[in-house]
Order: structure tokens, then C-alpha cells, then sequence
């Protein structure tokens, strides 16, 4: 009797292994995969403390410009750089080590962000390195040590990376997932975070690195969202609570980035939330001229035609306003 019962049982497992087979399988359909799950985000870059001398490897106005050899103004460095063609594989490596150096206690900071700017403007090209670059830009946003213009000078060539590695679907997933990683940190990394995410596939994804801060890239934005690589469903969760948050003067540029990227995408879950912006006088005037802007791209019939008598109180909203409400009669 026991061999019996585990004979039925036995068969009754293999039975229920074939019907969960063809649940999940049948002839000219692969089975169900785990592509919804997101890539893991990039890690750090490993690099040394202090970087050997290259010597004779790399030109010498490379090692001069990188601070080997003979001594040369930081001026010099920058164009040195900027005129670089051709580097060679160790040269890359090279410039990757350059690229992560802290700044010196002699050189302003600034200008240093601008000699990291101008290694990642050569390293952009070389395909070769593009997986160990990325890595050392996410690295470069996640330290917090560094300064401001330097994180962000990072999170823009980040994002032309993006744009160049078309062929390489895993890195621009991780790539992704860095961007979503950056939206949890502070304010100012975060709407970064949030307008790259934003920015994927669009005209200005890949354009090249100008100022530095938050201000908007320059260039038309595409009118659907069907342009852009990240879709309105992923993106609105994310800007949800940048709306929800008590107004304050610190979390004006999280602002202007969520109501800008809502423009962009004609977004109108979110008119609720313009609207409001927009009528509240006790609002930052900059906050209320982007929403009658954002107002106006969306171009819902019923909010222009309610706010066609609306007295904003300010002059420079309201001239926003009218722009909104009356495109054509505008330049």
C-alpha cells in the first residue's frame, strides 16, 4: 500500500509539472523571462590611489597635460586636451585615472571640473573604455565629496554615453537604473536624476556637455512623449512627490525640472497640479510662469478657456499667461 500511494503521488507532481509547462509554453512562444526586472545599476570604478608615471607609453604633452613630466599651466592643460586626437589604449587608461585625481589644494575647484569636463569630452569617443567610463561618472555623482559642477558635468556626459551605446543594450540598462538610483539622493543630484531620465531619446539626450546647473538644455523638445525612451508611466510616480511637497525656496530647481518635463511630454494627469501652481499668488513667480507655459503646451480647451479671464496679479505671469492662451498672436 505505501509504494502504491507514492506511486500516485509521483504521478500527480508530473502531471502538475506538464500543466504548468503549457500555461506558461506552447509551440512559436518562448517562455515568460525576467525582462521586466530592472538592470542592476553600475558600480564604482576601481582605480589606484596614486597612478604610476606612464613614462614613455603615453606623448608628452599628454603627460604633461595628466602632470607627468615637465610642468605646465592648468590653461595649458585644458588645451592640450582639447586639441587631443587618437588616443591609444593606454592613453585611455590613463585619462580614466586623470579623469577620478581629487582636486589639488592650489587649483580652484571650478577650474578643476572643467579639466575632468574636458578628459570625459576626449573619453566620450573611445568605445574602447565607454563600459570603465560610465562606471566612472556614477562614481564621480555618488561622491559626495565632490564638487557640484563636477557631479554635474558627470550626470550630463552620463547621459551621452547613453546616447552612444546604442549597441550595447545592457549598458545603457544599467544606465538607466544609475539614473533611477541618482532620483533617491539629494535635491539638487536628484532632479538631475529625473530630467536624464526624462531626456533618453530625446534631441538634447546626446547633445554636447555646455554650462553647468540645472537650467534647461537648449533645443526643441519633441511634442508626444513617444519620442522619449522612458515612458510617462515610469516617469509619473517619480514626479508625483516633487508636486505633493510643501513649496519652499530649496526645492524650486526640483520644481521648475518636474513642471518642465511635464510641458515636454503634454503630461495631463498633472494639470491639477499646474493649475493650482499657477493661481496660487503666494507662489515663486518662476514656478507660476512655468506652469502657465506647461499650461499652454498641454492646450486643454477648458483650462484655456477658464483662464482667459484670469488676473494673475503679476506682470510677468501674466504675460505668460496670455502667451499660453493666445500662441499665435505671440513670436
Amino acid at each position: 500500500m505505501p509504494r502504491r500511494r507514492l506511486i500516485i503521488t509521483l504521478l500527480a507532481l508530473a502531471v502538475i509539472g506538464i500543466a504548468a509547462v503549457c500555461v506558461f509554453w506552447h509551440p512559436g512562444k518562448s517562455p515568460a523571462t525576467s525582462s521586466s526586472v530592472p538592470a542592476p545599476a553600475l558600480g564604482n570604478f576601481s582605480f589606484p590611489v596614486s597612478p604610476a608615471n606612464p613614462g614613455n607609453q603615453i606623448r608628452r604633452e599628454l603627460a604633461a597635460a595628466l602632470g607627468f613630466g615637465e610642468d605646465v599651466s592648468w590653461e595649458q592643460r585644458l588645451d592640450i586636451l582639447r586639441k587631443l586626437k587618437n588616443p591609444t589604449p593606454i592613453e585611455n587608461e590613463t585619462l580614466l585615472v586623470a579623469m577620478m585625481a581629487n582636486c589639488p589644494i592650489f587649483v580652484s575647484a571650478s577650474f578643476h571640473s572643467s579639466y575632468m569636463h574636458e578628459i570625459a569630452c576626449v573619453l566620450q569617443t573611445q568605445p574602447d573604455v565607454r563600459e570603465k567610463f560610465a562606471r566612472a561618472l556614477a562614481t564621480l555623482v555618488r561622491d559626495k565629496q565632490r564638487n557640484s559642477a563636477t557631479r554635474d558635468y558627470a550626470i550630463q556626459h552620463l547621459r551621452q554615453v547613453w546616447s552612444r551605446a546604442a549597441d550595447d543594450s545592457k549598458l545603457r540598462a544599467a544606465i538607466v537604473s544609475t539614473f533611477r538610483e541618482f532620483t533617491r539622493m539629494e535635491p539638487a543630484i536628484a532632479t538631475s536624476g529625473l530630467l536624464s531620465l526624462h531626456l533618453l531619446g530625446s534631441p538634447t539626450a546626446g547633445s554636447p556637455v555646455g554650462s553647468t546647473g540645472l537650467s534647461f538644455p537648449p533645443g526643441a523638445s519633441p511634442s508626444s512623449s513617444t519620442s522619449y525612451f522612458i515612458p510617462d508611466s515610469e516617469l509619473a510616480p517619480l514626479l508625483e512627490p516633487v508636486f505633493a511637497a510643501k513649496t519652499s525656496p530649496d526645492n524650486i530647481p526640483s520644481r521648475l525640472t518636474a513642471i518642465r518635463i511635464v510641458s515636454d511630454r503634454r503630461m495631463k494627469v498633472f494639470r491639477p497640479h499646474l493649475l493650482a501652481a499657477l493661481k496660487d499668488r503666494k507662489e515663486h513667480m518662476m514656478i507660476r510662469m512655468a506652469a502657465a507655459n506647461a499650461i499652454g503646451a498641454i492646450a486643454e480647451p477648458a483650462d484655456l478657456e477658464s483662464l482667459s479671464t484670469f488676473e494673475p496679479g503679476d506682470e510677468l505671469v501674466a504675460a505668460a499667461l496670455h502667451r499660453a492662451i493666445h500662441p499665435r498672436n505671440t513670436r
